[in-house]
């Protein structure tokens, strides 16, 4: 069974409150608590003064006997911290015979999904179809890291939060509202068709991809799905510009944009 430990909760509204929180997750033995991670409520409490639901976002540790999977989920304090190293949190944490498990660090839920998606047959092969043909819901935010959020919905993986970041488009956010709600949008169209977790590109495409983004775009900075979106959105606005700098990349693209998405995006309007 999974281990609770008490904590103090701070809530925006000031108050402070003690609460137990989940700590310790054996897929097998807890299927109710591997749900509550799926759906996305996992360690979810609500301010025992105002009644405002928050995220704990604690870190813990997901175990799977039956694919032998031992998973260290990194908390939001762990994560800005800085890199987490396995053999730190291996030991203590009742792993007897440790040859037999993949071990991983997961940074947040999403990390722990996309490991899930990966290396957990069951959800392989029942969610990422389902991730692909689900609507995608697009919600626009106002704070300094990122401009919204494009969700993505399986069966049973629910709130897959996919961050529009802001740092994307840094440089580009100068014009009126509807040339920047028109950005956000490249960002989201960029961001439904290739994510780490239900990428509508075929793998030849994605080889592609992968093959132009070591090799033609290697200056531009960061991951691979972070390098497709922006080199998207500027492909939409100055796609001479891409044409000139990035050939393969600029023809890769026109090919993309023939291919009709099979996942629609709903605009969520705050």
């Amino acid at each position: 069974m999974g281990l609770k430990f008490p904590y103090e909760i701070s809530c925006s509204c000031g108050s402070t409150f003690q609460t137990e929180l989940w700590e310790y997750v054996f897929a097998d033995r807890d299927p109710d608590l591997r749900t509550s991670i799926l759906f996305g409520n996992f360690n979810l409490v609500s301010c025992s003064s105002c009644g405002a639901g928050l995220d704990a976002d604690i870190s813990y540790l997901y175990r799977d006997e039956k694919n032998k999977l031992w998973i260290w989920v990194c908390g939001a304090k762990e994560r800005k911290a800085g890199p987490t190293e396995k053999s730190e949190r291996i030991s203590g944490y009742f792993l007897d015979d440790q040859r037999n498990y993949q071990k991983h660090i997961a940074q947040g839920r999403n990390g722990l999904l996309y490991i899930l998606l990966k290396e957990d047959p069951e959800l392989k092969e029942k969610e990422i179809n389902a991730l692909k043909t689900n609507p995608a819901i697009r919600i626009l935010v106002d704070n300094q890291e990122n401009c919204g959020y494009l969700f993505l919905t399986g069966n049973k993986i629910k709130n897959l939060a996919l961050p529009l970041s802001s740092q994307l488009l840094r440089g580009r956010l100068s014009g009126s509202k509807a040339e920047e709600n028109g950005l956000v949008d490249l960002l989201g169209e960029a961001v439904n068709l290739h994510n780490r977790f239900s990428s509508l590109l075929s793998q030849n495409s994605i080889h592609k991809w992968q093959d132009l983004f070591q090799n033609e775009i290697g200056a531009v900075t960061g991951d691979e799905y972070e390098t497709f979106a922006q080199m998207w959105v500027d492909f939409k606005i100055d796609n001479e510009k891409i044409r000139f700098n990035f050939p393969g990349t600029y023809r890769f693209f026109q090919r993309i944009e023939q291919m009709p998405s099979i996942r629609e995006i709903v605009v969520h309007q705050n």
